[in-house]
Formats: structure tokens, sequence, C-alpha cells
């Protein structure tokens, strides 16, 4: 019927505005000769559904349908070598996802990672669906996957804690929801910190909570929980395989669940990332690679085992150069987004362009540091 997605997304909206329809439940009203696949139900949920299947609620405008749609229609195209490298970027109210895609076309990056909000408090700006659809329209013009495109989840979140359980659980819900209005389909998420109640206890608490949160957006979800591996500093929960493994094995929604490694995190919780293919096989077998939705790439300021969980800069830490490089690039993760975390340097300069050149050239640079220093006095 359509060439494209792309071109049928474009198509419907001209048949929308063409026929004056400006608010969703108007548009899906009048629209039964556009969707003949739902004709003889003619049922105005059903349209909706189909017309905006990443949102709780359709938007009042039709434009933002095309922003829900945006997981079908952005070129799939990326790069030969390494395919989806990037770093996290900021998301502020004036520019939103435009904002942060600028910021990681500044970088070379071909994937990026991004806050809806601050990620220490509850302050949310509305969703601006026209600077999503020209996010999405630069995105397809340099061939960034949009589902290479992730969101973190706010650290103040924890599904442990009882005393502030109906808040995390209702603030994870919200981020969900903003993500399907994105188009986001991944979301990384600190499974918590138990807080003294004891691990099986947190663990039993991280469950109960994801189940309830699946729950609320069971119609529309189209987003997946990546829990991310953690250090073990504190109290934290998600440090080995088999937390993880327990708390993808008793949520409710096994298909919006996975994994976002974190290659500090792994060396501070002890995993000897020399062996790393090795540590892939155990995965594998516990939990499935094919959960594995994204992978932080950073070094490490800590010995293996020290359960710090401080970042270095790509190279320049304990894990060093050579084992993150082998990591990037292994085969069996060829097609997960690479995240860079790294710190500013001087806490002002950010590396990431740098960064990534050095990592698709596969030659480490000792000295770029002082060369980001340089550049910028």
């Amino acid at each position: 019927f359509y060439d494209s997605p792309w071109q049928e997304c474009t198509e419907k909206k001209k048949l929308f505005e063409k026929h004056g329809f400006v608010h969703a439940k108007e548009a899906a009203k009048n629209s039964w000769k556009y969707f003949p696949e739902y004709m003889n139900e003619k049922r105005e949920d059903i349209i909706l559904r189909h017309m905006f299947p990443l949102n709780v609620k359709p938007p009042k405008y039709m434009e933002s349908w095309i922003v829900t749609m945006s997981d079908k229609y952005v070129s799939l195209e990326v790069l030969k070598d390494i395919k989806h490298l990037h770093r996290y970027v900021g998301f502020n109210k004036k520019t939103q996802l435009l904002g942060s895609l600028k910021e990681a076309l500044s970088y070379n990056s071909n994937a990026f990672m991004f806050y809806t909000g601050a990620p220490q408090n509850t302050a949310r700006s509305q969703i601006e669906d026209g600077l999503t659809l020209e996010a999405l329209s630069l995105m397809k013009e340099n061939n960034i996957n949009y589902e290479n495109i992730i969101v973190h989840a706010p650290y103040i979140i924890n599904l442990c804690n009882e005393n502030n359980f109906s808040f995390s659980t209702e603030f994870l819900t919200e981020e969900i929801n903003r993500c399907n209005t994105l188009g986001v389909k991944y979301m990384v998420f600190h499974p918590g910190s138990h807080v003294g109640l004891g691990k099986e206890t947190g663990i039993n608490s991280i469950i109960k909570g994801l189940n309830i949160v699946f729950q609320n957006v069971k119609s529309y979800n189209k987003v997946t929980i990546l829990l991310e591996t953690m250090a073990g500093k504190g109290t934290e929960l998600g440090t080995t395989l088999d937390e993880l493994k327990n708390i993808i094995d008793n949520v409710s929604d096994k298909e919006h669940i996975g994994v976002c490694l974190d290659t500090c995190h792994l060396n501070d919780s002890g995993i000897d990332l020399t062996k790393f293919d090795k540590y892939l096989d155990e995965f594998d077998k516990k939990i499935g690679i094919d959960k594995i939705g994204c992978i932080h790439i950073n070094d490490s300021k800590n010995i293996i085992s020290s359960h710090k969980d401080r970042h270095e800069n790509f190279g320049f830490g304990t894990i060093g150069f050579d084992t993150l490089i082998n990591i990037v690039y292994n085969k069996r993760l060829e097609n997960i987004p690479k995240i860079l975390e790294t710190p500013y340097i001087d806490k002002k300069y950010p590396p990431y362009k740098y960064e990534i050149e050095m990592i698709r050239n596969k030659e480490f640079d000792n000295d770029l540091i002082n060369k980001i220093i340089d550049k910028n006095k």
C-alpha cells in the first residue's frame, strides 16, 4: 500500500490535514475509510491505538501522530564498522530531543542517551511534539537509527525503599509514559538499593514494583526497561547475574525487560573484563544475550572488586584501552548501542568527540587528555 513506513506516516498525515481532522478523537471518528483493516469493527479505541500506538492517551494534535510512529520510519543506515557509538547528552526544556540530538551530532555520535528531566528531582517539562518531529527528521538525514536512542531513568527512583515505594512506582510509570510519547524504546534503570532491608527483601520489592509499573502501562507500552549492572556500592542490588536473573524471571512482562551492561560497574563488582567472553557465556546461559539492550562503555578509576563506581576516561583507567576495545568490537554485541559515560576533562571539557574518534581508529592516544585541554584553551 505504501513504499515505506515514512511514506505511510506522511501520506496519512496529509489525509488528516486535507479533511480538517485536527483533534485526534475527531480524526478517529472520521477515518474509517483510511483504515480498511478496521472497517468492519468501527471502534474508535482501535483506531486510536492504531494511530497512537505508544501513548496512554492520544496527543491533542495530529502532528503528534507521526512522533508516536517514529519507531517505524527512521532510517536504519548505520556506520559500517562500529555501529552504535554515543555518549550521554543533555535534555533541556527549550530544545528537548532536538537539542540532545544536535549535541550528539557535534561529537560525531550515531546514537545517544539522555534523561527526560533532571535525574535528581521530579521537575519535568511537557514533551513538545514539534521539537520531537524536527529531531526525527534530522536523525533521518544523519542515518541515526531511532532504536539506538536510550533514556536513563531518574536516580531518585528506588523500588526497594518501602517508605517511598508508591512514589517510585508512580514516577517510573510517568517516565515510561514520557518515553512512549517520544517513541524511545529503551530505558536504563538502576535496580535499587535495599537500604538495610536485606537482599532478598530488596529484590522482592523490585519485582513487585516493576510488576505494578508494567500493569500500569500494559495496554500501550513499547518501552523496554534495561536493568543496569551495578558496582555493589553500599546496598546496591543488580550486582550479580543471579540477582538480575531473579528479577527478570519474576516480572510479569518478559517482553519489556532486559539488561544494560556497564563496564566500570562490572569491573568494580568483581568481573575480570580481560575474560569478557567467559562472562558473556555465563550471561547467555543464565539470562540470554538477546536480553542485552545497551552497554555503557566506561573505564574505571578503581581496581577490580572495589565496589566504588567511579568512571574514568576511555583507556585511562584500570580496565585499559585494549580490554575496552575488545568489548566494543565484540562480534556477539555488534548491534548493541555502546554508550560513553566518561567524565569531563578538568570537569569542564567534554571528551566524547575525541574518545569516539580514538575508538573508531582502534588506536590509543596516550596524550588525548592534554590535547583536549590545549584545544580548549
